[in-house]
């Protein structure tokens, strides 16, 4: 413990000499300097009480020259310095979080506080990105509402909001205006409320008091790092060994997306916390014989109780959690009796509230929002797909380690395990999500509507680590934790990656499209733009990921190095596929199709984007151009597109190849959108496609907007 207290104020001595005596710089950069021996005496701290091996010499020496290269970075006159010595400077506090597995491991035997140091760990890693984060991006979304209630009830003692856009608040926060969203409730006397739930507000309402919106920051870390550790208490309380439960935590603690939303003021975090803690009381009293008592009932029922406060949606959530709770289990009569007329005082409280403030006891929802069976069967498949597969907003593709819930959840079902009893118990949920429109979650980091379920998608992945794995497995393990701390770093280093706009790209895809001027777009799954990806990889993936679970046994040498090899021959095969498959499908807002001038439309930050379809503003004399791979010599070309809206003349859209006038078509600017037809004709490889509005004496300017160029070749 002497150990432990000197590294704690090692830390904070070493952070507070940093706050007084660096010199302005970036403002992320200098803060995470400032961080970083605090972040570091924490996990000294730790190792420390954990009797772990102190620091190697090695890893001094590259704190060293990591501290140096943040600080001269930007005397070396070189691109993109800052975010490498962010990324380094979070690699010291990650690879040491990391060199602790050993001795948090040991501490798993404990029956008593085992889960504190698996937090505080996890509190220091998020902290020593958090500076570099925050001053990336600002709050968006929802968040800049909750901070503003926030701001209200510190400052008013109230939830109207009408003084604080009056006195712009958000400025403290924002540079972009926050105004009321449409559909807000509104007082007699001109009060503003906001349609968002007080219960994270009052959350933050101490810290933010205290320290402002960094205080907020803080809170919220404490939440991410306190959800890492029910997490692991709740994958050990529902039968997970704790080989599987630990390697789980890590996925959890050290990847995204709960590392993406430690610093976000979202709701959903809290919620996967309420979740885990319901998890943890559910699963001790299943391991003491299926009797709830008071005090068990109490930590099983309190956290669902605050479930639909915190959203009103995750009543969804809490309603079948506690009937896989209450099923099966002995509870007494009186216990029983006074379970639901708690839950029953909470749940009419909350309708009574609603209606007084809204005139609606659902808020803005309606009864209408719950007729599922007027749903598409299309949009629950698109939704649910994407949820996990969707390459900006999927769960495995913001980590791919998460593949493991399959095998997991397959074991558990295979196994009749306690896990398979809550996975299914958030399956009405994820119904739920899928069918909404904004199934992505808005402007967040990915996987924001299905982060509720990550305590119990944990448990699945605790479940198929819970043995050493077949050789195939280990193989396919080392390949996907190579690409998800591929991911890391790349967020680690420009966190405002881990947000997109529902357009069917990402940062990270369009930046490899842009290098390589190739449509990776077309063979990663987007349940934004539907086409075949979204069922071929999702279909491809769960065989191969299923198969190589069991075969070969045999284990090979060193898996690692295998799974570094199967990754970069995944790489080579995905740049081999977009270079020469043929094309089919241009979208022309994808950054591998040059355009003189013009706009993607609608703007990125339209809600609700999925109205639209996406597509590129091309003023009077704009191009765009590309280079299809021609799949035969013969090709019919379809254009979905139509004129800007505006003055009600008619525009002009030309196709050319190397000057030569292909065809042309005619539309008035009315709004209708149109597909027109080029007939078959010869296409050489290699010939450009230009796709012009056309500019000329006889017709006024206009604008075109082009969906996509669909090209069938014969």
């Amino acid at each position: 413990m002497r150990r432990a207290l000197v590294a704690l104020a090692t830390g904070a001595a070493g952070s507070a000499l940093a706050a007084a005596a660096l010199p302005p710089g970036p403002e992320g950069l200098r803060g995470t300097l400032v961080v970083l021996p605090l972040a570091l005496g924490l996990l000294g701290a730790v190792g420390a009480a954990l009797g772990a091996r102190p620091w190697p010499l090695e890893e001094r020496v590259a704190a060293l020259f990591a501290v140096l290269f943040a600080l001269g970075q930007d005397r070396l006159g070189l691109p993109a310095t800052a975010p490498l010595a962010a990324l380094a400077l979070f690699a010291l506090a990650f690879v040491r979080a990391v060199r602790l597995l050993p001795a948090l491991a040991r501490g798993l035997a404990r029956r008593s506080g085992r889960a504190l140091p698996f937090g505080v760990v996890a509190f220091a890693v998020y902290l020593a990105l958090l500076p570099w984060a925050d001053a990336a991006r600002a709050p968006n979304g929802d968040e800049p509402y909750y901070l503003l209630l926030t701001e209200s009830l510190v400052s008013d003692l109230d939830i109207d909001l009408a003084d604080e856009y009056a006195s712009e608040a958000w400025r403290a926060f924002s540079e972009r205006p926050v105004a009321p969203q449409a559909g807000d409730p509104t007082g007699p006397a001109g009060e503003v409320f906001s349609r968002h739930e007080l219960f994270l507000p009052l959350l933050l309402a101490p810290f933010w008091a205290a320290g402002g919106l960094l205080g907020a920051r803080l809170a919220m870390l404490g939440v991410a790092a306190a959800l890492t550790a029910a997490t692991l208490e709740a994958a050990l309380a529902l039968g997970a060994s704790r080989r599987g439960s630990l390697r789980a935590w890590m996925l959890v603690a050290l990847a995204p997306p709960v590392v993406t939303f430690s610093y976000q003021v979202w709701v959903e975090v809290p919620a996967a916390l309420l979740v885990a803690l319901a998890l943890v009381a559910w699963g001790r009293m299943r391991a003491e014989g299926g009797r709830w008592t008071a005090l068990r009932a109490a930590a099983f029922g309190v956290p669902l109780v605050l479930l639909p406060l915190l959203k009103l949606r995750l009543l969804a959530v809490a309603v079948p959690l506690a009937v896989v709770g209450l099923a099966g289990a002995r509870v007494r009569r009186g216990l029983g009796l006074a379970a639901a007329a708690a839950v029953a005082l909470a749940g009419i409280s909350l309708l009574v509230v609603n209606g007084l403030v809204w005139g609606n006891p659902l808020r803005m929802h309606g009864l209408a929002d719950l007729a599922l069976f007027d749903v598409p069967l299309s949009r629950f498949a698109h939704g649910g797909i994407g949820l996990f597969f969707d390459g900006a907003f999927g769960l495995f593709a913001a980590a791919p380690l998460w593949l493991l819930v399959l095998p997991g959840a397959a074991r558990a079902v295979a196994r009749r395990s306690p896990v398979a009893l809550a996975l299914a118990a958030f399956a009405p949920y994820l119904v739920l999500v899928a069918s909404r429109r904004e199934w992505y979650g808005g402007w967040s980091p990915p996987f924001r509507y299905g982060l509720v379920a990550l305590p119990a998608l944990a448990a699945a992945v605790a479940v198929a680590m819970a043995r050493r794995p077949s050789g195939g497995a280990r193989v396919v393990v080392a390949g996907l934790a190579g690409a998800t701390a591929l991911r890391l770093a790349a967020l680690a280093a420009e966190p405002g990656w881990a947000f997109s706009f529902a357009d069917g790209r990402s940062a990270l895809l369009d930046l490899a499209t842009s290098r390589y001027a190739a449509d990776f777009a077309r063979l990663l799954p987007s349940a934004v733009r539907a086409q075949p990806a979204l069922w071929i990889v999702p279909a491809v993936t769960c065989c191969l990921l299923l198969v190589a679970w069991r075969w070969p046994r045999r284990r090979p040498r060193d898996a690692a190095s295998a799974g570094v090899a199967a990754l970069l021959a995944a790489w080579v095969l995905l740049l081999l596929a977009a270079h020469r498959l043929p094309t089919g499908v241009a979208e022309l807002e994808d950054p591998w199709i040059s355009k003189s001038r013009g706009a993607s439309w609608p703007g990125r930050w339209v809600p609700d984007r999925t109205r639209f379809p996406g597509g590129w503003y091309l003023p009077a004399g704009a191009e765009a151009r590309f280079v299809p791979r021609a799949g035969g010599e013969r090709v019919v070309i379809d254009v979905r597109w139509r004129a800007a809206e505006g003055g009600g003349e008619p525009v002009r859209l030309e196709l050319r190849s190397r000057g030569e006038l292909l065809g042309s078509f005619v539309a008035r600017s009315d709004g209708t959108w149109r597909g027109d037809r080029l007939a078959a004709r010869d296409w050489p490889a290699g010939a450009p496609l230009e796709i012009r509005c056309a500019q000329d004496a006889a017709r006024p300017a206009g604008a075109a907007i082009v969906d996509r160029v669909e090209l069938a070749w014969r």
